[in-house]
């Protein structure tokens, strides 16, 4: 690992997941056997290039730029990933694979943008599941309603 920025851990405590900032790579570590294995599953290790557009990718085929904050949607199976300094939110369909579309894209907030979260979390209560997300560079915590992808403002 090269300047580990955020983590996150499955509710079962058998896999760890990582934004591995200095490698440009989001990564998943097995804490189930004695000995850890590593695996990227998001960018290409070592390798600092932007994505380019939004478009349905394999694993480890989308390159990233400083990844920072993860955050697991326990119930649905996604890790969402802080791309900040492509300044969106993408998520992981666990089960597949696939890196999906930006949750939060660039210009998403009007004319303060978006510059990129340093930490997420997600939260669902009532059947609401909302992203929320620290973002230094603005000095501002944002929140997006994950089923209507509605963004807000909260600080």
């Amino acid at each position: 690992l090269s300047e580990p920025a955020g983590v996150a851990v499955d509710p079962h405590g058998q896999r760890l997941f990582v934004a591995d900032r200095g490698n440009h790579a989001v990564r998943e570590i097995d804490l189930s056997s004695p000995v850890s294995t590593v695996v990227t599953i998001a960018g290409v290790l070592g390798v600092p290039q932007l994505p380019a557009g939004a478009s349905r990718r394999a694993r480890a085929s989308s390159a990233l730029l400083y990844p920072t904050g993860v955050a697991l949607d326990q119930a649905k199976q996604k890790l969402y990933f802080a791309d900040s300094a492509g300044a969106a939110v993408r998520v992981i369909e666990l089960a597949t694979g696939a890196i999906l579309t930006a949750v939060v894209r660039p210009g998403s907030y009007g004319s303060s943008g978006f510059a990129g979260a340093v930490g997420l979390a997600v939260d669902e209560m009532d059947g609401i599941q909302t992203l929320y997300m620290a973002e230094a560079d603005q000095h501002t915590l944002r929140s997006a309603d994950l089923s209507s992808n509605v963004a807000a403002c909260t600080g």
